[in-house]
């Protein structure tokens, strides 16, 4: 009834007490359930209509029974707000009393740490004191005791100094008396020799003539019939002693074999004979009875014991027989034995000599290697001292010149001594310039110079006219001029050859001066010609273009002939003053050999400088891009061979030292360039050979190479050393390149997309690994950038022609480079260490692969250098679980040591929820069988990025050079040179 009034939620009073107890007040018993409902409803819900009291249970309109839940919701609510609040003020509290703890105990570790620190410093200070006093008392010391060693080493040397110049004066006035001696006797071997020579000389010519005189008349005998016919008759002899020996031996052979038919006949009649009584006796044997039984049984008992023994002997025969079978197997299997025994010793022994060979072999490449190796850094290291040295010293000379009033250095004082000697009346120019360099020099050198070199100061002072020794000479009426001394003939002689030598030059000056001016009209008169007959303002243009440049050209002829027209006047001056030297020269047979040197190229004296600096210092980047390769060295060499064919031995070694020195400069001036750097590295590598080649210590399969006769061994010495420069910078700029780009491009670069992860973890973890940071929005460096470098350098090389092997070392350096960085980085970084980064760093390193392969570099090890690397990516992709996995790593990864592999497996980092780390049971594994093998390789954990290998430069002769095969651009402006 009640229900049906509109009550449609109901609860017993139990129910209503176990779920609403929580908004009831007062003491709570489960029996007095239905009056604490019906006191706590009217506060709960103050409509009374909104609820009735029955009899067990209590009826509720609709939506008050989600009152009365929403009430309960909030009075648990504002009960958990209270118990986190409790809880939570409890946990502050804990935690603020653990704070106070650790800040009272770091308050009392840290006033400790200060104030031992404060006594330490004390303690320093005091021995800091007692070192600076001990310090500075030694530096004072050293000042006094240098002053006091600089005081005596003057003392010494003053009176040192003192002693010498008496001593010098005594020499002088002996020297000059033993001087006087040398010269009367020297000219008198001289006039010596001169009538020997003579004498010699006429027998040679009469001996000559009746020579000839002998030939030509055996010539005629020869031709003549009866030479013929006296010939004929030695070998008619001949044939007829050859005759009779064969006559003599068919007689010989007949004799033989009649003697041999006679015993064959003699044999064969006694062979019947005895056949005869054989058949004869077993007839009669067969026929006739026996005469007797006496007779019979001796015959019997004969022939039976002649059978026993017969038999007998037979048995022992066959017996012997079988035995010397036996042991003629026995030997023969010995025989056997010992020829394989031999073999196998022989080849045992062949394959031990051939070990010990080539062990002996790799010792020794090995020591050599190591030889060079140690060499070639130390010329480094000299190298980078000597540039230090160079940047010290432009330093100092700029902070010289900064400074205002600067104070003469006395050593420069030496280099104004009256030494330079005043130009004579004999010569148009002061002697001074036959003895000066061919290059100018800095002040800094001539001030050097005129200090270490004294032997050039007295070179000088010959030349001064108050020298002691002139005085001595004058003093002692000794002329100065030996001229005064020498017979009249001799002076004449000399004087002829110089004036010989000098009218074939000017004859031939002469005769092309005229070929010159021929052409010049004819030029002319075509011109006027087209000018008349024509109206082409281009071929006028053109024949004009022509004309001027034959005029030129003869301006330029005139200027030659005048300058020679010079030159044979100073040489007949110098024969007035040096008649003997002059003599020795005109007997002297190398100055008559340059007349047959042809394909040379001459550069005259005063042009040497100029030739340096056009061709060598001075030369722009394009122009020497677009020079065919080792032209410039080509074109040096032909002028120093021109001047050593010319007898000038002294200016073509300085000539070839002073193009040594520019291209050492050079190298320094493009230390920063690849392909100038290139370009000198052939061009010194190509004059190295060629000295080599032409060196007089060279065996010599062709008979036009022309030895150098100066000496080459310190200049190919040189050379060498620069070769090893050059090629040195080369690396230097090639790894400076590279190096920014190994380990992005390699490593980093996605090449196959989807593998690997974000390219914010790489990039995360480079800047943790500490690599360089990357401009903001630059493109990262992929595989295509690194071989692009390689392949500009490769470039560069090919286009300089440099050699095969050379190029292969060089590639074999950098790739060694590459594996290093790589590797290092590899073992230092662990997000490198997953399954799809090893299948990314595989696929770049055999694009590199592919890349050397298809440039012809992988026969020089430029590819087996790559091997640590590929085997370390493999080490990341194979399985690493079970027995044979450990076994497999250990055959496989021979080139890694074991540290680097233990390393990798600990880095090692799955790729997903597939793969599994490497658990320690394999490492373990792997560790213990690492320990059983025989590592060749050291055990280090990083690869040593600086590691040089020896560079061996290839000893290949060049084909011989000819001034017609060499092709010279107008932009090198070396005209002045003439083809010889």
């Amino acid at each position: 009834r009640i229900s049906a009034a509109g009550y449609p939620s109901r609860w017993t009073y139990e129910e209503f007490f176990s779920r609403y107890r929580l908004l009831l007040r007062g003491p709570q018993h489960q029996d007095q359930a239905q009056a604490l409902c019906r006191q706590a409803l009217p506060e709960l819900i103050p409509d009374p209509d909104q609820y009735c009291f029955g009899k067990t249970k209590v009826f509720f309109r609709a939506g008050q029974v989600a009152v009365l839940e929403r009430l309960r919701s909030e009075r648990l609510r504002v009960a958990a707000v209270m118990i986190q609040s409790r809880l939570k003020g409890w946990l502050q509290r804990v935690r603020f009393r653990r704070i106070c703890w650790a800040a009272g105990t770091l308050q009392r570790y840290s006033r400790g740490t200060l104030a031992r620190r404060l006594a330490l410093t004390l303690r320093y200070t005091r021995a800091a004191v007692v070192i600076q006093k001990t310090f500075r008392m030694a530096v004072v010391r050293q000042l006094f005791l240098m002053i006091r060693r600089a005081t005596v080493t003057i003392q010494a040397f003053t009176r040192g100094s003192l002693a010498r110049r008496r001593h010098r004066q005594l020499v002088e006035v002996r020297a000059a008396v033993l001087l006087q001696a040398w010269v009367r006797g020297w000219l008198a071997r001289c006039a010596y020799r001169r009538v020997r020579r003579a004498v010699v000389f006429m027998q040679c010519c009469v001996r000559r003539k009746a020579s000839r005189r002998e030939l030509l008349k055996l010539k005629a005998e020869a031709r003549s019939v009866e030479s013929y016919r006296e010939l004929n008759k030695g070998m008619e002899v001949k044939l007829m002693q050859l005759q009779l020996r064969v006559d003599q031996e068919v007689r010989e052979s007949c004799a033989l074999r009649e003697t041999l038919n006679a015993e064959r006949e003699a044999f064969s009649s006694e062979l019947e004979a005895l056949r005869a009584i054989i058949q004869k006796l077993e007839s009669q044997k067969r026929g006739k009875p026996p005469p007797g039984p006496v007779v019979s049984e001796k015959e019997v008992e004969e022939r039976r014991r002649a059978e026993e023994k017969a038999a007998l002997e037979i048995l022992h025969l066959r017996q012997e027989l079988q035995a010397l079978k036996k042991e003629k197997e026995s030997v023969e299997m010995e025989k056997k034995d010992l020829a394989a025994r031999l073999l196998e010793q022989e080849k045992t022994q062949r394959e031990c000599v051939h070990q010990a060979v080539l062990q002996a072999s790799l010792a020794l490449r090995t020591e050599l290697d190591e030889e060079r190796l140690k060499y070639q850094g130390l010329l480094r290291d000299f190298t980078r001292l000597e540039q230090r040295y160079d940047n010290l010293r432009e330093m100092s000379l700029l902070s010289e010149r900064g400074k205002g009033h600067r104070r003469t250095d006395s050593t420069q004082s030496l280099s104004f001594e009256p030494l330079s000697p005043s130009p004579t009346p004999l010569s148009p120019q002061s002697p001074t310039s036959l003895f000066t360099s061919p290059f100018p020099s800095s002040p800094e050198e001539e001030r050097r110079h005129s200090v270490t070199s004294p032997s050039q100061e007295r070179r000088l002072s010959v030349w001064s006219l108050d020298t002691p020794l002139d005085q001595l000479m004058e003093n002692t009426d000794v002329p100065k001029d030996p001229a005064v001394k020498v017979k009249r003939e001799d002076l004449e002689h000399a004087y002829d050859a110089v004036r010989v030598a000098n009218k074939f030059l000017e004859r031939q000056l002469r005769q092309q001066d005229a070929r010159q001016e021929e052409e010049l009209e004819a030029l002319r008169s075509q011109l006027s010609q087209a000018i008349v007959c024509s109206s082409s303002a281009a071929q006028t243009q053109d024949l004009q273009e022509l004309l001027e440049a034959r005029e030129r050209e003869c301006v330029r002829l005139r200027r030659e002939v005048k300058e020679l027209r010079n030159t044979v006047l100073l040489r007949r001056l110098l024969t007035h003053v040096f008649p003997t030297a002059s003599t020795t020269e005109a007997f002297c047979p190398s100055q008559l050999k340059p007349a047959a040197a042809t394909g040379l190229m001459e550069c005259r004296k005063r042009d040497e400088n100029k030739l340096i600096k056009n061709l060598i210092t001075d030369i722009r980047v394009d122009s020497a891009l677009s020079l065919s390769p080792g032209l410039p060295a080509s074109v040096l060499f032909l002028c120093v061979r021109q001047a050593d064919c010319s007898g000038d031995q002294s200016r073509a070694r300085a000539l070839c030292g002073a193009a040594i020195s520019a291209m050492k400069a050079a190298l320094k001036k493009h230390v920063a360039d690849l392909d100038m750097t290139a370009l000198w590295l052939k061009n010194i590598c190509l004059l190295h050979d060629l000295l080599v080649q032409h060196s007089s210590n060279q065996n010599r399969d062709s008979d036009e190479l022309v030895p150098l006769t100066f000496d080459l061994s310190d200049l190919i010495r040189t050379l060498s050393d620069l070769c090893i420069q050059a090629y040195q910078q080369l690396l230097s700029i090639t790894e400076t390149r590279l190096q920014k780009l190994i380990v992005p491009a390699l490593l980093e670069s996605e090449t196959i997309t989807g593998l690997s992860g974000s390219v914010v973890k790489l990039a995360a973890s480079r800047k943790r690994a500490g690599s360089e940071p990357r401009p903001v929005g630059a493109d990262s460096p992929t595989m295509a950038s690194l071989l692009r470098e390689l392949g500009a350098f490769h470039t560069a090389l090919t286009r300089q022609a440099v050699p095969q092997s050379l190029t292969e070392q060089v590639f074999r350096q950098l790739t060694y480079l590459i594996t290093a960085s790589a590797l290092n980085n590899l073992l230092l970084r662990k997000d490198m260490c997953c399954w799809s980064r090893g299948i990314q760093i595989r696929y770049n390193v055999s694009l590199l692969e592919e890349w050397l392969r298809s440039r012809g570099l992988q026969t020089g090890g430029a590819v087996s250098t790559l091997e640590p690397l590929i085997q370390a990516v493999q080490l990341l992709q194979v399985g690493k679980k079970t027995d044979a996995d450990a076994q497999a790593i250990v055959q496989t990864c021979t080139a890694l040591s074991s540290k680097q592999i233990a390393k990798i497996l600990a880095l090692y980092t799955p790729h997903s929820d597939l793969d599994e780390k490497v658990s320690l049971n394999f490492m373990r594994k792997v560790q213990e069988l690492l320990r059983g093998r025989s590592d060749s390789q050291p055990p280090q954990l990083l690869l040593d990025v600086r590691r040089v290998f020896p560079v061996t430069f290839p000893s290949s002769p060049p084909p011989i050079i000819s001034v017609e095969e060499l092709v010279i651009p107008d932009s090198l402006k070396i005209s002045f040179l003439r083809r010889t």
